[in-house]
This record gives C-alpha cells, structure tokens and sequence, in this order.
C-alpha cells in the first residue's frame, strides 16, 4: 500500500504544473503517488503532462471544479495519507518527510498542519509564515478565528477525510475552510509540524480576482459550521467577532484591488457588526487592520484608508494604528534578528507613546540585540 497519495487538480495548467509536479518527484520521501486530475483543461496542459506518463496516475474529466477534481483524484488514491498540491504551487523538498514523520510518530493525529513561503510569478520568496507562533495549538477556535493553512501545507489521514465526506462540491472557493471546520466539529485531532514544507504561487489570476466571490463562499462556510448542532455555547456566543474579522479581511483585499468604495461599506459593517473593536481608542481593530496590512495579500493603505473611513466615529484610531504597527515591527524585527530594523521601530514606537520607554521587556529587547 502506498503511504502517500499526491492529489493534483489541474484546469488550464500548463504554464505551471510540471514544476509542481517536479517538486513532488523531488521529495526526500519516496513512498508516494502523484494523481493528476485534468479538469477540462482547454489549454495544452496534456502535452505538458505527457513527458510525465510513467510517473503520475492521469484521470481525466469534463470541468467540474477544483474540489470536484480532487475528490475525483482521492477515489483512486490508494494512499494511507493525503496530499493537495495544486498546479500553480510547490513543496518544499522535506515536505512529506516531515509530516509523515508527525503522522506516524502521532497516531492520535488526524491531521499536521505547517508553515509557507509567499511566492511570486518568478518564484521570488515574497513572505514565510509560521502560523503556530501565533496559534500554538490548533482547535476549532483557532481556526475559526484565524484560519489554518493552504491546503497544500497540510497532510492528514485518508480515513479522517472519509470520515467527513471530503471536498463539499458546492463550494467554488474556500472548500478547504469548510473541511477543516467539520474535521474540527467532528474532533478530528490536529497538530503543527513546525517546519516550512511548501510554497504558494501569488501571481496576476489570483491577484486581479475580485474577492467578493470568495469572501461570499468564505461566509456560506462559516453558516455552515454554525449550523452543526456539535458547535460549542461559547463559540456560537462569538459569531459577531469571526463576522467582524471576516470584513475586515475582505475590506483589505478590496483595498489592495482598488475596490475603495466596497472597501468602506466592508470596514463599516465590521464594526457595526463588532462593536467592541473600537474600545480603548481602537486598539483591538487596529491589531487586526496591521496583521491584514502585512499579510501578502494585503496592502500599505490599509491602516490609513481604515483610520480616514472611520474618522467622525474615532479619531485617535489612526495614531492608535501608528503605534500598534510600530510595536510589530519591533517584535518582527527581533524574532528576524535585524538590529536595525529593531532600533528603528523601538524609536518609532517611543516617539508615538512615551509610555513605551517604562516598558522594561521592550528594553530588554533592545539590550540582548545591540550587545549581540
């Protein structure tokens, strides 16, 4: 029986999916199998495949979709574990090793989830996560409130995704949202292997795509989650704040898009929705605006355009802004031991709140970097 079963969507996919493909080859593990689902390619995406016969299972199918086409891909998977790459992204060489060592050191595990690089068209490395900084356990909350991970970042056991139903083929975007949602109301048991293992494509389809569509699947994948009886009381008494942040992260990509007008109504409702987000100045909405703004998709506008939107309801909000993302560079700039960068911010934040100089972990930080 094989141990690792690679499942590839592919729908017009021939610029990219021999390098996802070679990625996989490449593995330092080598007791996988790679599926190759050609979702009614109209594109050459065959003759790209053929030099690749020997090592891949083809299935082939008229266009139904991406979670269509990888649950096609897992019918004739004989693997004890799933892999999702898609056509446009990459693993990382130690992908599998990694997390099959996880999965077989934790049989408990249903599931292992680790870190990604942001890419570019050209491959340049535009951003690294490590999403168990902020979440060190994975449960149904954390990934309410900030999400898992790509889905490629992710290997888990067949007999969980069986379990569940796989993919909902109703979903045109955020499928994977809505599957890890009910892996977590059903207890599926779910872990971080700290490691980067694979790398996600940002190039001008997924760019230039308006996101209302996906944000609008995102919420019917949250409907759903909240209309399972296995929901938690405490959970359920928080939907107002997964709305809240739910706008909030659409509002950034419009921004970013140039979608301004849509952007405005999004930020407003976020906290019409929540209002708690403008207590004490703004300080939570700004800690959620500045983590938007630095994310990959976000964009440098964000906090300003948020600040001049919601002016008349809190004008401290954007010096509140000012000093919460100044406070995160501090911290980035430590964790990625850039002295400068650190200085820099640390004066930055005392310039904006002088409370800042009788915080004695912050000069702690200053001292362990300058005398390193």
């Amino acid at each position: 029986m094989t141990t690792v079963s690679v499942i590839v969507p592919a729908y017009n996919a021939a610029i990219y999916i021999s390098k996802a493909i070679d990625s996989v080859l490449n593995q330092s593990y080598r007791d996988f199998e790679i599926i190759v689902v050609n979702d009614g390619s109209t594109d050459n995406t065959i003759e790209v495949l053929r030099p690749y016969n020997e090592s891949i299972i083809y299935v082939e199918q008229e266009n139904r979709k991406l979670p269509a086409a990888r649950n096609a891909g897992i019918r004739v998977a004989g693997g004890e574990y799933l892999a999702f790459l898609d056509s446009d992204d990459l693993f990382l060489p130690d992908k599998l090793s990694a997390q099959v060592g996880c999965l077989e050191a934790r049989p408990d595990l249903g599931l292992v989830a680790s870190g990604h690089q942001y890419i570019d068209d050209t491959g340049l490395l535009l951003q690294e996560c490590h999403p168990w900084i902020d979440s060190p356990c994975i449960s149904l909350e954390s990934i309410l409130f900030a999400g898992l991970a790509p889905v490629h970042a992710v290997l888990m056991r067949r007999d969980w995704f069986d379990r569940v139903g796989g993919f909902d083929e109703q979903f045109a975007y955020c499928e994977d949202m809505d599957l890890w949602y009910r892996l977590a109301l059903a207890g599926c048991p779910m872990a971080w292997e700290p490691a980067v293992v694979c790398q996600y494509r940002v190039h001008a389809n997924n760019m230039s795509r308006s996101p209302e569509e996906h944000f609008a699947f995102s919420r019917r994948a949250l409907d759903k989650a909240f209309a399972d009886s296995r929901m938690p009381d405490d959970l359920r008494a928080r939907r107002a704040e997964i709305d809240a942040r739910i706008d909030l992260s659409e509002a950034s990509r419009l921004v970013a898009g140039g979608w301004e007008d849509c952007a405005c109504d999004r930020v407003k409702r976020a906290v019409a929705t929540n209002p708690t987000l403008l207590a004490e100045n703004g300080r939570g909405l700004a800690e959620i605006v500045v983590g938007l703004q630095a994310n990959v998709w976000g964009d440098s506008r964000f906090s300003g355009f948020v600040a001049a939107t919601l002016a008349d309801t809190s004008p401290e909000l954007s010096r509140t802004m000012t000093v919460i993302g100044a406070k995160k560079a501090f911290y980035t700039a430590y964790k990625d031991r850039q002295t400068g960068a650190l200085c820099r911010s640390w004066l930055d934040v005392a310039r904006q709140d002088p409370t800042w100089l009788l915080n004695r972990g912050g000069w702690s930080i200053l001292r362990r970097s300058i005398l390193k």
